[in-house]
């Protein structure tokens, strides 16, 4: 089954700026999904698509979790204050019992394209491949922080003491995802043609000193 964005206008905030709703579906330490919608409705569509009508998490789930996220979706839109987020809370509360983790993250987007971007790119396999990118370094190190105490609760999350540098992180965040593969880049706008060309030094994980 192909899920797909519902068809809804993007949200901006109160300075007018647009805005993103991220999802990301987690299990067993691994990143199953992760994407991003222009309203929260898209969301929980694609949500609710790959939780019960794919087989990404089916077997994990089960038909008894399968209906029951029917069943809590069904009975809020009843509901005359129900809310897209509201609804994949109580799914993420059911999905949690499987051990199936679900993220949401809301995100502005700046008005004018920006001169620099630090990026995370994730390899899963050869053809599952995701790109986070990010308009300072800052943002880049505590999103890997994020997803390294995510993935690293049940030890213990790392602080930004422990781990000082976002090279550290992404080591250890490519030890949590093995046999993933995390590389941090960076790009810089060409004004010319408009495209963003990558700067010598950054690197895959994989070739750092351990």
């Amino acid at each position: 089954m192909t899920v797909g964005p519902a068809n809804t206008e993007s949200a901006d905030d109160a300075s007018g700026h647009a805005v993103t709703f991220d999802l990301m579906i987690c299990h067993d330490d691994q990143i199953l999904f992760h994407d991003h919608y222009e309203s929260r409705e898209a969301r929980l569509s694609v949500c609710l698509g790959i939780l019960t009508g794919t087989h990404l998490v089916s077997g994990i789930l089960g038909p008894s979790g399968e209906a029951a996220i029917r069943d809590i979706h069904d009975a809020r839109l009843t509901l005359a204050d129900s809310s897209p987020d509201a609804i994949v809370r109580d799914i993420a509360d059911v999905c949690r019992q499987s051990d199936v983790r679900i993220y949401t993250r809301t995100k502005t987007r700046t008005p004018t394209a920006p001169t620099r971007l630090y990026s995370v790119v994730t390899q899963y396999r050869p053809n599952h491949v995701t790109a986070e990118h990010f308009t300072t370094r800052t943002a880049r190190h505590e999103s890997l922080l994020e997803r390294v105490s995510h993935l690293h609760a049940g030890a213990g999350a790392p602080t930004e003491s422990a781990l000082p540098e976002e090279e550290s992180l992404a080591v250890l965040l490519e030890a949590l995802l093995a046999p993933a593969r995390i590389s941090l880049t960076e790009s810089v706008l060409d004004a010319t043609d408009g495209v963003y060309k990558p700067i010598l030094g950054s690197h895959d994980v994989d070739q750092q000193d351990r």
